[in-house]
Formats: C-alpha cells, sequence, structure tokens
C-alpha cells in the first residue's frame, strides 16, 4: 500500500486483538510512517474491525485492504480517477478477465449485481466509499456470520445512496 503512486491517504491499521505480534508491528509502521495510524481492539471479527476503521477515518473516501492482500502501485490513482460528485462508490476489478468496459453502472443494476455476484465481485475490496454513505446500520452484521459478510455490507451501502456507480476499468486488487 506505501508504493501507491496516489499519495493523499491515510492507512489505518486495525489489531483485532491479533495473539501474535501483529499490534507491535502495526506500532512500529506507526512510528516510521506519519499517514499511518494503528488502532487496537479486542477480537471482534472483520465487521468490527472495518467499523472501527472508518470511525476513525478522516478522508472523504474508504478503501478496504484485508490484511493478506496487496493493491498494484497504481490502484488508489486508478480509483481515485472515478471521483465524481455524481458517485458514493467507485468500483474497480480484481481479476483482469472479469474487467468490463462500461464507466458507469446505474444504482439499480449495481444493487442487483451486488446481490447477485453477476458482473461484479460482491464484496467491498475494489472499490472506493465515500465516507459519508456509512451509517449505523452498515456494520450491524451478526459476528456468527463469517461468510459473506462483506457482501452484505456492500449490499447494506448500495441501498444508502441513490447515486449511480463509477466503473474504472483496471485491475486495482490482488
Amino acid at each position: 500500500i506505501l508504493r501507491q503512486t496516489f499519495t493523499d491517504f491515510e492507512i489505518l491499521l486495525v489489531d483485532d486483538g491479533s495473539p501474535d505480534r501483529s499490534g507491535e508491528i502495526c506500532d512500529g509502521l506507526s512510528l516510521v510512517n506519519t499517514r499511518i495510524r494503528t488502532i487496537h481492539q479486542e477480537n471482534g471479527g472483520v465487521t468490527s474491525a472495518r467499523a472501527k476503521g472508518v470511525t476513525h477515518a478522516c478522508g472523504e473516501w474508504i478503501c478496504f485492504v484485508d490484511s493478506d492482500d496487496t493493491l498494484p502501485s497504481d490502484a488508489l490513482e486508478r480509483l481515485s480517477e472515478g471521483i465524481h460528485p455524481k458517485t458514493d462508490i467507485v468500483i474497480g476489478f480484481w481479476d483482469e478477465r472479469k474487467i468490463v468496459k462500461q464507466q458507469w453502472m446505474d444504482i439499480e443494476e449495481y444493487r442487483k449485481a451486488c446481490i447477485t455476484g453477476k458482473k461484479i465481485y460482491p464484496g467491498p475490496c475494489a472499490r472506493l466509499f465515500r465516507r459519508s454513505i456509512f451509517n449505523k446500520n452498515t456494520f450491524d452484521i451478526p459476528r456468527v456470520i463469517v461468510k459473506g459478510e462483506d457482501m452484505l455490507m456492500n449490499i447494506r451501502l448500495s441501498f444508502t445512496t441513490v447515486k449511480d456507480v463509477r466503473i474504472v476499468p483496471y485491475k486495482v486488487y490482488n
């Protein structure tokens, strides 16, 4: 993430009660790079960690990156090309074979795609979300749901906006 060509961003590392040295590693990174902040919490699961990150975010746009994933070096630059006043969600791709060339998707089509998983990946990765569309219900997902919880979050976000979705035709997630 630190190798991005787009450099105007903050990184929030959420240590979700990790029993290994992850928290210490995050703290060390926060000390050497002012764009990184570490947040420690008791283990609450991925949904809780995402909620904590959004709560502490300062920027207008949110991008989720799971701890075992990476971003191509131009990912944030490519996604930022899709930022537009007429959208709250910008989507890119994680699989080059699934890239579509259309630039916009109306919100109804996007909602259906989130629910069915057709056309686009149903999870929150490879996207930018305007921070203002998050609300108290976004992360109100029972912790017992451990598979598909990210799809539920993404569906909820799609119903908190009436704006169409901007598509950037690039691979922006590994």
